[in-house]
């Protein structure tokens, strides 16, 4: 980050070059460590923990990110960070009118019912870890046991998210978890653990996405949430050039073969980067 700065409200000090996207963390991950949640956990421990920043910090911060047009990247695992997080996005939207920031929330593993709609209202780029949203021993034995069965319905509701008109992408957060997008679309899909990894039922099966929508979150989704929908991530004239190649079609193939796709050949900028060594086309 650049050292040139400008003072603004109270002691918040804005970067002005050097930085786009600042990002801040309103919550540790419920696979770890407790998040703040709007109400108590359920759990034999009980108690609950609270966000790293106030509301009223997050306000004038986010306020004053925003009037710099930055982009916003916070991420937020229970349903008061998310509530936090987005009364911080509204007040910055509040202060400086609506312009394409596309400020993004991440993670978003617990959302109360009442936030769905904002987030879509909001405009805020909802950057998903769909890989998360299965049943392998993390979220029944740690998540699902701290919120409760009332509040099961409203873990990785990405289903609800995009109906309600929220902007989304995907990503891996690696290197917490992999880096392979097909083994991440294939769990957004199927809401379940890989079949190598051993047989679970489906967690939530009407919060997947289908295939479709899970490419267009790694592809020209996830080019707009970096401020490059307008050059990439689309086949389009006059657009770069990248590109690949995969060994199967992924709208053809059965759900739990997605994970399985190989990459033959990548185009960057229309200039070859990488070829498999079976590839000869």
């Amino acid at each position: 980050m650049s050292s040139g700065s400008r003072p603004c409200a109270g002691n918040i000090r804005v970067p002005t070059s050097g930085c786009s996207q600042p990002s801040s963390f309103s919550t540790a991950s419920s696979r770890t460590v407790p998040r703040p949640c709007l109400k108590p956990y359920a759990d034999a421990p009980g108690g609950n923990c609270d966000v790293m920043f106030q509301p009223a910090q997050v306000n004038e911060l986010f306020a004053a990110l925003d009037a710099a047009r930055f982009q916003i990247h916070v991420h937020v695992i229970g349903d008061r960070a998310t509530r936090v997080a987005l009364d911080g996005l509204e007040a910055a939207l509040a202060a400086n009118g609506r312009w394409p920031s596309l400020h993004q929330l991440a993670h978003l593993q617990l959302v109360h019912p009442d936030d769905f709609a904002r987030i879509g209202a909001l405009g805020v780029m909802a950057n998903i870890q769909t890989l998360w949203a299965r049943l392998d021993p993390m979220i029944p034995d740690i998540a699902l046991d701290m919120i409760g069965s009332a509040r099961r319905p409203q873990v990785y509701a990405f289903r609800r998210m995009l109906d309600a008109g929220a902007p989304y992408c995907l990503s891996s957060d690696w290197s917490v978890s992999t880096l392979d997008p097909f083994a991440i679309m294939e769990t957004a899909v199927t809401r379940q653990a890989r079949l190598a990894d051993g047989a679970r039922e489906s967690f939530l099966p009407g919060e997947a996405l289908t295939i479709e929508e899970a490419v267009l979150g790694y592809t020209a989704h996830a080019a707009a949430a970096c401020w490059r929908g307008d050059s990439t991530g689309r086949l389009l004239p006059g657009f770069s050039a990248d590109i690949i190649v995969t060994d199967r079609d992924l709208f053809a193939i059965p759900p739990h073969e997605i994970g399985d796709t190989r990459v033959l050949l990548t185009l960057f900028k229309g200039r070859e980067v990488h070829r498999h060594e079976d590839f000869a086309g």
